[in-house]
């Protein structure tokens, strides 16, 4: 599996989405695989006609990333400011209301930081293509059967959500 991301500065949505785009290119061209990005009626991207490729694409602020799975099953990625996009006087509201109580323990516990939960959330969510449609303080990502993988990347908690174990190969991309 690999990750390729990017730092941009100043950009709009649609600049990230883009840039999104092209590092699935990116992607797409080193480990030749041939197709047009598509999206299902949910809104996760695949590669008609390909069902041994699955890839995903996050963007939150400055930090753009896609991950590929060639062979390697499901994948989805999030990435958030280590800060977190929820300033933190309304974290609380926000962590009684979206995580299962077992994550609310962790967080309070100090195990995992509200970044990094939520990062596992929406990863999770993406993997399956359900965005965050369902009810989440029903899903505890603490006691799924999948493997989280969590990196700091330049002020970023980035996390990646995959059916199975999986050596990530992360790298920076540079983008025009």
């Amino acid at each position: 599996m690999k990750l390729l991301y990017n730092i941009m500065k100043e950009t709009s949505h649609a600049d990230q989405s883009r840039r999104g785009r092209a590092l699935a290119k990116l992607l797409f061209d080193e480990y030749s695989i041939d197709g047009d990005i598509e999206i299902y009626e949910n809104g996760k991207p695949y590669i008609k006609g390909r069902s041994d490729v699955d890839f995903n694409i996050t963007h939150s602020a400055e930090f753009v990333g896609c991950v590929l799975s060639v062979g390697e099953g499901r994948v989805g990625i999030d990435a958030e400011r280590i800060e977190g996009a929820v300033p933190k006087e309304r974290q609380g509201a926000f962590i009684k209301r979206f995580f299962s109580p077992a994550e609310q323990k962790a967080i309070q516990e100090g195990k995992y930081s509200f970044s990094e939960l939520w990062t596992r959330k929406e990863a999770y969510l993406k993997m399956l293509g359900i965005g965050i449609s369902a009810k989440l303080a029903d899903i505890d990502t603490l006691s799924l059967p999948v493997r989280f993988y969590m990196f700091c990347l330049e002020g970023y908690t980035v996390s990646v959500c995959t059916e199975r174990d999986a050596e990530i190969i992360i790298e920076k991309r540079l983008l025009r």
